[in-house]
């Protein structure tokens, strides 16, 4: 009886490693054919917003081009014409892309009150009761009265 039982978990075990075996090679398989073909991989471009056309779309100069270009942007921010933005190209494909975001110059100003800034703020620096984030140390700056600055991390 111990013998048709440690056959049939020997057998078990074998079965268990030809599943795993088989799982590695397609598992490589697709991998190697993923590189081949450039599939599932985002292509990051610079760009420079020529114009903004509406929430959901700019004219944007794509990698240095002297052509803008009508791309389709993320509605959660608010870009302005001569800032310069992350283009993602899909699957490397130049025809299917959007503008993910901006990129970080150093000081840029979105909207009305929030202030972009790489380092630390100095009270004079923000006006009164203003928000500045520090790209570089990823904080949060705010402007209290009696030039009083208070940050707090974002990470």
């Amino acid at each position: 009886m111990n013998e048709i039982n440690n056959k049939r978990c020997l057998d078990y075990l074998k079965h268990l490693t030809e599943q795993r075996e088989l799982g590695k090679y397609v598992k490589t398989t697709i991998k190697q054919e993923n590189e081949k073909e450039n599939l599932f991989k985002g292509n990051i471009h610079y760009g420079i917003i020529d114009s903004v056309i509406d929430s959901y779309s700019a004219n944007v100069f794509v990698d240095g081009s002297a052509t803008s270009q009508e791309i389709p942007t993320n509605p959660n921010i608010h870009f302005i014409a001569g800032e310069q933005v992350f283009v993602e190209f899909i699957n490397n494909e130049s025809s299917n892309k959007f503008v993910r975001g901006k990129c970080a110059t150093g000081t840029e100003q979105a909207g009305n009150a929030v202030v972009y800034k790489a380092g630390a703020f100095t009270a004079g620096e923000l006006p009164l009761g203003t928000y500045g984030i520090d790209t570089t140390n990823h904080r949060l700056y705010v402007k209290y009265p009696n030039n009083t600055v208070k940050y707090c991390s974002l990470i």
